[in-house]
């Protein structure tokens, strides 16, 4: 059974599984991390497009993914919807309109939007990625 998380907890708990992670160690240099308005996180990557994610990627990902879903609960998305692919101008944009906080986590520069805007919201349900 998955432990209460408190919504102040959300983040220190988010920083505990990304900095045990292999996320670095398989070519991952930067994250950010989204919140949505209930408390929900999601891990968002720039697309590059000329790149797929290989395979060791992938299974990091997926193994991320299902760790935010057993530590935060109903803090985290299911994991088949918790690790969104999205272009780096619309991340990039996103940061400009709501304010980013960068913080250096295990190796990776992990951005966190201080919230998600609508055109953001809308490209996350287009893009979700399922493992």
């Amino acid at each position: 059974m998955t432990k209460k998380v408190f919504f102040d907890n959300i983040w220190p708990s988010v920083r505990n599984i990304l900095a045990q992670s292999e996320l670095a160690a398989v070519g991952i240099k930067q994250l950010w991390v989204i919140r949505d308005l209930l408390g929900r996180v999601r891990l968002a990557l720039a697309e590059e497009e000329e790149t797929e994610l290989s395979d060791r990627v992938n299974e990091a990902l997926r193994r991320c993914a299902q760790e935010l879903h057993e530590v935060l609960g109903a803090h985290a998305y299911d994991p088949s919807q918790a690790i969104l692919l999205l272009s780096r101008a619309d991340l990039e944009k996103q940061g400009e309109q709501s304010g980013i906080l960068k913080h250096s986590i295990g190796g990776m520069d992990v951005w966190l939007p201080a919230r998600a805007q609508s055109v953001l919201r809308r490209k996350m349900r287009r893009y979700c990625v399922h493992f």
